[in-house]
């Protein structure tokens, strides 16, 4: 019997290391002292960027604006309040996972589900490339000659990332939790020590007060001209990534310890909070120290190149070139490498969810040898590598083609919640019941109304700046969705047996041959009973065998167990043999037991069916993993065994193809 050499295979196993048993998955399972850094990078790392972004963008009218910047930084989080409030609602409703995803399919109809889903697979692939260009950008201003490769540096940021996240989700999340929890001690040290300051009078300045540019300097003077309202709008815009991380909480509650809603929320209300207090005492001391980040040249070096935000504040608390301001710096730099972390976690369970629904390609919905979904991942890097190579790592460029992604999102959801509540609150018997869905449809409403013209203002005032190239990206992928869910809604309405369907006669098996010719075994490969398969299985019986079986393989995520009920509810004439398969896979099991059979009956060739259905075009082919088609492959290697594939064209009911045939030499005489 030939072996095939598996050289992929192990190079596989050295990057990713060893596959994980399904009965592994609840030790994947996030514990909060994981969760709360794992899923907070996200928020705390905008801390890095965004207030550069508010106080650089009021920079552009002079110092006239630049005493706005706390009010700004309220707005925010006023908004961020309002996005916690709504989405605890949300946790504690869909505990599944999926967030605004789930909401707006299950309330407001296919089409806001996959409107709700595109513009959430848009922010995360966008939340990965501003994460990663202002890592690269950090890291760039620190180390002069690496400065020219901003964009390289985030695209192998993002390479490295994805390889740890297909790693394992627990093992990125240790990963991630010393350093955020660090960055996050060095904020609050830093701000605590300017509060006490700042209360003695003895609070310093940063070295850069002072270096406003007059209105129209460094920026075209048509910007300017556009009005104090415009550049307020603006500068709300670039501060709201801060925001953003609600969603990957609410995505990813089912990676979370039980109970799961509970700790979720938890982790929820924890990450915002710290999070708002800590951008609100940056925006504080920003204006107390007099931050400057105008483009401006200032002694010879661009002020808003040389230190960002955070490293002014410690520079004037602690001194300039001090071991605070310098960690500061270096910390904020790593955690900006590891904020794209939530995205790969988040990500990959939206397209699993997108998968199991039919608006993308099936092949989404399976884990990977580590218990994660390892082609969300592979997705999410591939697009993020193509959004920052497309935009050279342009961090202001991003952040006005994120921001819009991120509310079209949260206003969709929270419809959605008003509508769940209003329903549940017409429905309900019990007065506290009542009043307590009342309470909910109001912060709903309210949120909803709210997100609504934060929507329409950052939409607005980011149009030109790149949140046209966004809502460009959600409208196409939208019609991708729903291209692929009508061609799976057709697929499923002609492959699938109705429920009292006549299954037609069986056919009566033909003798086993007496003539000297070698027996045969037959075995008919399954994934799920529909009519190809039933075709399979009329073949095989009505070929002459000594014995004939259907082989399933049950995975994690299979429908072994509906086959198995409605094999026996049908009374199917042959015996149907599941065999498990702790790690999820297809291929290996099968394999492994065809090569077992072929021991047990070393005189007698087996004859393998595997049933197909013919695809009309191309593209069509993309939509199924043809796991059986590798099936194929490897049992030719393999002596006494022919494989037999069943054809079913989709654009007939029963079309007669001839089956194809694939036998090896020692067995051309079982060749049809």
């Amino acid at each position: 019997m030939i072996r095939v050499s598996r050289p992929l295979a192990s190079v596989k196993r050295i990057v990713i290391g060893r596959p994980f048993s399904s009965d592994r998955l609840a030790r994947q399972r996030l514990p909060k002292r994981f969760a709360v850094p794992s899923f907070a990078a996200d928020t705390v790392s905008a801390l890095a960027y965004a207030p550069d972004e508010i106080i650089l963008t009021l920079g552009l009218s002079g110092i006239g604006l630049f005493a706005w910047s706390p009010w700004v930084g309220i707005a925010v989080v006023f908004v961020m309040a309002i996005v916690v409030t709504a989405h605890l609602n949300v946790i504690e409703e869909y505990p599944g996972g999926g967030s605004d995803f789930v909401v707006a399919r299950t309330n407001l109809g296919p089409n806001a589900g996959r409107l709700a889903g595109a513009a959430l697979v848009t922010d995360y692939v966008l939340t990965v490339a501003v994460a990663s260009s202002q890592a690269g950008a950090y890291i760039g201003g620190a180390i002069s000659p690496l400065a020219p490769f901003q964009t390289g540096m985030a695209m192998a940021i993002i390479a490295l990332l994805a390889l740890v996240n297909l790693r394992g989700a627990r093992e990125s999340a240790r990963l991630v939790s010393l350093p955020v929890y660090t960055f996050i001690a060095l904020i609050t040290i830093t701000l605590v020590w300017g509060g006490i300051e700042a209360c003695r009078g003895t609070l310093g300045l940063s070295p850069h007060a002072g270096s406003y540019p007059e209105p129209g300097e460094g920026e075209p003077v048509a910007l300017t001209a556009l009005g104090g309202a415009l550049v307020l709008a603006r500068a709300f815009s670039s501060g709201l990534p801060v925001v953003s991380g609600v969603k990957a909480i609410t995505n990813t509650v089912p990676v979370f310890r039980p109970p799961k809603a509970r700790n979720a929320c938890i982790t929820l209300v924890i990450s915002g909070a710290m999070t708002a207090v800590l951008f609100l005492g940056v925006m504080l001391l920003a204006l107390a120290t007099r931050v400057s980040l105008s483009p401006r040249e200032a002694e010879g070096a661009r002020v808003s190149e040389a230190t960002p935000v955070l490293g002014q504040i410690a520079e004037a608390i602690f001194g300039a070139g001090s071991l605070m301001s310098l960690a500061m710096l270096a910390m904020a730099t790593l955690v900006l490498c590891i904020a794209a972390n939530t995205a790969f976690t988040g990500l990959p369970v939206l397209t699993a969810a997108l998968a199991r629904t039919g608006y993308i390609p099936r092949v989404f919905a399976s884990r990977g040898d580590r218990l994660v979904y390892s082609n969300g991942i592979l997705l999410l890097a591939g697009l993020a590598e193509i959004v920052v190579l497309a935009t050279g790592a342009n961090i202001t460029l991003l952040i006005h083609m994120y921001i819009v992604g991120v509310f079209m999102t949260f206003t969709i959801g929270q419809l959605g919640m008003f509508r769940h509540y209003t329903k549940k609150h017409r429905v309900a018997v019990r007065l506290k019941e009542r009043q307590r869905f009342a309470r909910k449809r109001a912060v709903s409403l309210v949120a909803t109304v709210c997100l609504a013209l934060v929507l329409l203002t950052v939409a607005t005032a980011n149009f030109l700046l790149g949140a046209w190239v966004t809502l460009a990206a959600v409208a196409f992928m939208w019609a991708a969705m729903t291209i692929i869910s009508r061609y799976y809604s057709r697929i499923f309405s002609k492959l699938a047996l109705g429920h009292d369907e006549d299954l037609g006669r069986w056919p009566i098996a033909a003798p086993a041959p007496l003539d000297g010719k070698d027996p045969t075994r037959g075995i008919v490969l399954l994934t799920q009973l529909n009519r190809p398969a039933i075709r399979a299985i009329k073949d095989a019986m009505a070929s002459p065998h000594l014995s004939l079986q259907a082989v399933a393989v049950k995975t994690n995520d299979s429908a072994i167990d509906t086959l198995s009920t409605e094999w026996l509810r049908r009374k199917i004439p042959i015996p149907l043999r599941v065999i498990n398969s702790p790690y999820r896979a297809l291929l290996a099991p099968l394999d492994d037991y065809v090569r077992s059979f072929t021991r047990t009956y070393p005189r007698d060739a087996v004859v393998v069916y595997i049933p197909e259905f013919l695809v009309g075009h191309w593209w069509e082919s993309i939509m199924h993993n043809h796991v059986l088609r590798r099936v194929t492959t490897r049992l030719e290697k393999y002596e006494c065994v022919t494989v037999r594939r069943v054809p079913w064209d989709l654009d007939g009911s029963e079309h007669e193809a001839s089956i194809a045939s694939y036998t090896n030499p020692a067995v051309k005489e079982l060749a049809p």
